[in-house]
């Protein structure tokens, strides 16, 4: 049986420049070119664009692709299902990983749909914490949120013992593992780590509101003359046009 150019881009979802392209560099070659250049492909011909489309889903290259193709060699096979099963898993993982952060992101903005920042008494808990975060400084070349993947974005908020109050919205961070640490070699980062007891606070406002509800805190006499560093952690944004972003954010204080 064969089928038309027409037929097999249907089949496939490829265009018919796709197959005339295949077709020049010798990938895949119809099985009969009429000299209407009317182009049919036989049953021979679909296997190949079935491998094909598999490959190219799994971003294999058309080089590679051809390379294992020509070379008809049933260890190139395997090493290219080896290659495609890998990927495979790796969706896997990256897409279970994707429904989690949905699935936490969904439950947050139920609980930012209710929360009221006028319970502020109701929003204050105390949490023993132990997070290791690394700060990179968004003017740079790489983005916070590349490295973190699926965790929330962290702010640093800084306070010295003359009683100055520094932050700097470029500073971005982010709990990354040991696998993610390795994708910042050779960039310009800094580690921190916050461990103990810590007043939470939670919070839904402009970030330019936060900062000025942070620096009201502090302001607290048992605050005054020393220095350390709150930790401002991002749980979900509603992004607006018009005006500043509203932000669900924890405040993490150092208890002293």
């Amino acid at each position: 049986m064969l089928f038309s150019i027409g037929q097999v881009s249907k089949m496939f979802n490829m265009s018919h420049d796709t197959l005339r392209y295949y077709d020049k560099i010798g990938l895949v070659k119809p099985s009969i070119r009429k000299e209407n250049g009317y182009r049919y492909y036989s049953m021979k011909e679909l296997e190949l664009l079935d491998v094909i489309s598999i490959a190219k889903r799994l971003n294999i290259s058309i080089k590679d692709i051809q390379d294992i193709i020509d070379k008809e060699n049933i260890e190139n096979y395997i090493n290219l299902l080896d290659k495609q099963e890998r990927i495979i898993e790796d969706q896997i993982i990256y897409l279970k990983n994707l429904k989690d952060k949905i699935s936490k992101s969904k439950e947050i903005g139920k609980d930012m749909k209710v929360f009221s920042n006028g319970n502020f008494k109701d929003s204050i808990t105390t949490e023993y914490i132990d997070k290791k975060i690394v700060f990179i400084n968004q003017t740079d070349e790489i983005y916070i949120g590349n490295v973190s993947k699926y965790k929330n974005i962290m702010f640093l908020f800084k306070k010295d013992s003359k009683n100055n109050n520094l932050i700097d919205c470029n500073l971005m961070g982010s709990e990354i593992s040991d696998k993610e640490d390795k994708l910042l070699e050779g960039k310009q980062y800094i580690k921190k780590s916050f461990k103990g007891k810590y007043t939470v606070i939670t919070r839904k406002n402009t970030y330019k509101e936060i900062e000025a509800f942070i620096v009201d805190i502090i302001q607290n006499n048992k605050y005054l003359n020393k220095e350390f560093e709150i930790l401002v952690e991002s749980m979900f944004t509603i992004f607006k046009k018009e005006e500043g972003s509203i932000h669900f954010v924890k405040i993490y204080i150092p208890k002293f």
